[in-house]
């Protein structure tokens, strides 16, 4: 699914995008419906790193950075935060707005990683954590 996700080009501070005390730019320069037609392979992660509060949950971000970091030039590396208004949530998820993004793929828990081939195509996905080795794996085969 080709969603359109915010990136800093289009906010004025990073923490429009993202709940996590880990703010990596790199992670918010493409959106999500160019990474997936610009036939390069692409991992995105969809969680809300302040939020993470049930068992599966883990540092998925971290892991996604560390992936970027490895293979810095084969893919693209997407963060889309679960909630679509971090930055107005302050500790009340009362506050907060689900993303488009996290509704147009029908998520049903707050993290998801994805990885997407050349041709658009999820080859991996993972509920809850993914370790740096499972995601490693996953985008290695459509590198």
């Amino acid at each position: 699914m080709a969603s359109k996700t915010p990136t800093l080009d289009d906010v004025e501070s990073i923490e429009e995008l993202t709940t996590g005390s880990l703010q990596d730019p790199d992670l918010y320069q493409i959106s999500l419906d160019q990474a997936i037609e610009n036939e390069m392979p692409t991992v995105v992660v969809f969680a809300s790193p302040a939020f993470c509060q049930n068992a599966v949950c883990g540092p998925q971000v971290d892991v996604l950075q560390e992936i970027k970091n490895a293979y810095p030039t084969g893919a693209n590396y997407v963060h889309v935060d679960f909630y679509d208004n971090p930055h107005e949530i302050q500790g009340d998820l009362e506050r907060a707005v689900i993303s488009p993004a996290v509704r147009d793929w029908r998520l049903p828990s707050i993290e998801w990683t994805f990885v997407i081939d050349k041709q658009g195509i999820v080859t991996a996905r993972f509920e809850g954590f993914a370790t740096y080795d499972e995601v490693e794996t996953a985008l290695r085969q459509v590198l």
